[in-house]
């Protein structure tokens, strides 16, 4: 059997561990954990000392070429770009989680909380 092909008449599906890459220290790393805990959502924390440089450490920059924290990866799945676009992820596609955090009738409100530094300043005259 190739990709994609169904095993018995059932879609093969990849096992998706969800793991963080963040630190103790980092307020948006602490966030994300606080965040599945809260959710009920299985995960694994790696550690990752920035303090001590270990984001440019080369086994994480193969990971994440970045050096950002936090970090989430799921299944072949890694989102980068801070823990607002992680909360948005995880929301939409982790049911418990959205079902707490994220709730469909304040998807709006809530976007417009997490995404405000994302606007664009209108200055007159330009």
């Amino acid at each position: 059997m190739g990709c994609g092909s169904q095993a018995g008449g059932r879609q093969v599906e990849i096992p998706k561990e969800f793991t963080i890459h963040g630190h103790t220290l980092d307020n948006s790393s602490r966030s994300l954990k606080m965040a599945c805990l809260f959710a009920g959502k299985t995960f694994n924390f790696n550690n990752i000392d920035f303090v001590k440089g270990a984001n440019n450490d080369q086994r994480f920059l193969a990971i994440n070429p970045t050096g950002h924290i936090p970090m989430v990866e799921e299944g072949q799945f890694k989102i980068l770009g801070g823990n607002h676009i992680i909360f948005v992820y995880l929301a939409k596609n982790s049911p418990m989680v959205g079902q707490k955090l994220f709730p469909v009738e304040y998807e709006q409100k809530i976007k417009a909380v997490i995404g405000w530094h994302q606007a664009k300043m209108m200055v007159p005259g330009q």
